[in-house]
């Protein structure tokens, strides 16, 4: 169970540290914070200051900007980074976080990259609070994101280039 910030007591996960955005609105909001320090939801192609609520927090999940907007020294990094570093470097950053920590310790794996994707919605199953159309919901987004970021991980990288 949750207190009302979104936290949950230790070995679950609150609502708050579970993302709700697109890991490519994600890096859109970074490289927007980057070029100037205030972001309209415009800018993002967003229809509502809720939608970028959502990226900002998913940018904080990653270590990546504060609570006053501002660009953390990851974000910082990111912003830094050739595209083609971009996805490695994220993939990290949702390993190291808060979900995907604790994602990695339910499944009794080494790395996210080994974890099963697909096993996301059981995952918050066990370790949340959500229920009904937010659980599936959320899952898929974490789905996404190791989809899109794992085969980036150097966990990843590093098996493929043993296999050739």
């Amino acid at each position: 169970e949750s207190d009302e910030s979104g936290v949950a007591e230790p070995g679950t996960l609150g609502r708050a540290e579970v993302p709700q955005a697109k890991i490519e609105g994600v890096i859109a909001l970074v490289d927007a914070l980057a070029a100037s320090e205030e972001v309209e939801p415009a800018d993002l192609a967003l229809e509502s200051g809720r939608a970028l609520d959502y990226y900002l927090a998913a940018a904080r999940l990653l270590g990546l900007v504060d609570r006053r907007r501002r660009l953390l020294v990851h974000g910082r990094q990111l912003a830094r980074l050739q595209q083609e570093r971009r996805l490695a470097f994220l993939a990290v950053r949702f390993e190291e976080s808060g979900v995907g920590r604790a994602w990695r310790a339910w499944a009794r794996a080494a790395t996210l990259a080994d974890v099963d994707a697909e096993s996301a919605d059981q995952f918050l199953a066990d370790r949340t609070s959500l229920t009904g159309t937010t659980l599936p919901t959320r899952a898929g987004t974490i789905r996404r994101w190791h989809r899109v970021l794992m085969p980036y991980h150097w966990a990843a990288l590093s098996e493929d280039a043993r296999s050739r």
